[in-house]
């Protein structure tokens, strides 16, 4: 994608270094979680990929395009960060009221969510809308943003 933007124009718009995108066009390294919401914005597209199958794919496909961290996504759900982690390797699976809340707060579909071992309904994949998405980054600290 050819738009006539210096490096620098693109850092400022998504609040990082200039080296930040140099290292990220050359594949050093990927963008932080906080920084995914952004990117996707500015890009237009979700360069990262289809949506996975499985849940616990989906469910960290769905807190990564959020631009959370796990812990921070625990805190909003009020569960333990061991416990979405859990969550997101597939050792065990939130109760109905905890789908809920991911649902509400990763502005999923109310599509159910699949699972790879068996455990929940048909596998869909339930997308971060953009107004959910703008919810999480107002609601975010503000130290991870310049």
């Amino acid at each position: 994608m050819d738009l006539g933007l210096r490096q620098s124009d693109i850092a400022r718009t998504i609040g990082v270094w200039t080296s930040t995108i140099n290292y990220w066009e050359n594949n050093h390294f990927n963008p932080e979680v906080q920084y995914v919401p952004k990117v996707v914005a500015f890009l237009g597209y979700d360069p990262f990929g289809p949506p996975p199958a499985s849940f616990p794919l989906q469910l960290k496909t769905a807190r990564v395009a959020a631009g959370l961290t796990r812990r921070q996504l625990a805190v909003r759900l009020k569960v333990h960060p061991g416990t979405l982690a859990e969550w997101e390797r597939g050792e065990s699976r939130p109760v109905r009221t905890s789908q809920r809340k991911l649902r509400a707060l990763l502005g999923v579909t109310d599509e159910p969510w699949g699972s790879a071992n068996g455990g929940m309904n048909s596998p869909t994949y339930g997308e971060v809308g953009p107004a959910a998405a703008a919810r999480l980054i107002r609601t975010s600290s503000e130290k991870y943003f310049r």
